[in-house]
């Protein structure tokens, strides 16, 4: 993920990579970008291993942002499920 976890300063108008180690296939609500508590509206692109998530609008400054995986909507294009995803 990128940018890193715990990062600082990161730029208002930031784009986040996921990049899995394998090609996998996602379903709606993959991911979910949080700042404050509140859902941040995002376009995605890509796949299957690399996949930019690009925010609608800036990030809100000085907030804490989280980009959540939710593994059960994450599985290896070898229908194995991605047991690394949080």
């Amino acid at each position: 993920l990128a940018p890193a976890d715990s990062a600082q300063d990161v730029a208002l108008d930031s784009v986040l990579a996921v990049t899995f180690s394998e090609a996998v296939s996602v379903d709606d609500g993959w991911f979910v970008l949080e700042c404050d508590g509140g859902v941040v509206d995002t376009a995605v692109t890509g796949g299957p291993t690399h996949f930019t998530l690009a925010p609608a609008a800036l990030l809100p400054d000085a907030s804490t942002c989280a980009a959540i995986i939710k593994a059960s909507k994450v599985t290896d294009q070898d229908g194995a499920p991605t047991s690394r995803c949080g």
